[in-house]
C-alpha cells in the first residue's frame, strides 16, 4: 500500500521554469514536476499554473512521484477526502462511503481499483457516520 503525504501553504510567489514550477511560501519553497496536476478544491475542475494568485492555500498531495496541487482562495478544504480505495466497502479509509456515478463523477488519473490511493472531492456529504458522498471529481494516483 502507497501512502499519500501533503503539505500546504499559503503562495507568496509562482514561476514556471523550463522542467519544474516553483511555488514559495513565506516558510518554504517547493519544487513540483511540470505534471502537476493542478485542481481546485471547492469543484475538483482542473487550473493553470496561471491561474494560481498569491494569497491562495494549496495542499500539494504526492505519492511516488506523482503531485496534485489542490488550491483555493480560502483555508477551507471541507469535502477533499484522500485516503486508500476499499472496492468491497465502497469506502475511502473508513472516512467515506463513496458513490462513483458516471454521469456526475469526473474521473482524473489512473482507472480505480481495489488499493488506490484517491483524492475524492465531494460537494455534499450525508450526516451519517460514516459520511457517503457521490464525488465531483474523482482523482486516482498512478499505482
Amino acid at each position: 500500500m502507497k501512502t499519500i503525504y501533503s503539505r500546504q501553504g499559503i503562495i507568496s510567489k509562482t514561476t514556471v521554469k523550463d522542467d519544474y514550477i516553483l511555488l514559495q511560501t513565506v516558510d518554504c519553497i517547493f519544487h513540483l514536476p511540470l505534471t502537476t496536476e493542478i485542481l481546485h478544491g471547492g469543484d475538483g475542475e482542473r487550473r493553470t499554473v496561471d491561474e494560481l494568485k498569491k494569497g491562495d492555500h494549496f495542499i500539494n498531495y504526492f505519492s511516488h512521484g506523482q503531485h496534485v496541487l489542490v488550491m483555493k482562495e480560502q483555508d477551507d478544504y471541507f469535502g477533499v477526502i484522500s485516503g486508500v480505495y476499499d472496492a468491497e466497502k465502497k469506502m475511502v479509509d473508513h472516512a467515506l462511503i463513496m458513490r462513483v456515478d458516471a454521469h456526475k463523477t469526473k474521473h482524473l488519473g489512473a482507472p480505480l481499483q481495489n488499493g488506490s490511493n484517491v483524492l475524492a472531492f465531494c460537494q455534499m456529504m450525508t450526516a451519517s457516520l460514516p459520511p457517503q458522498a457521490t464525488p465531483t471529481t474523482l482523482f486516482v494516483f498512478k499505482p
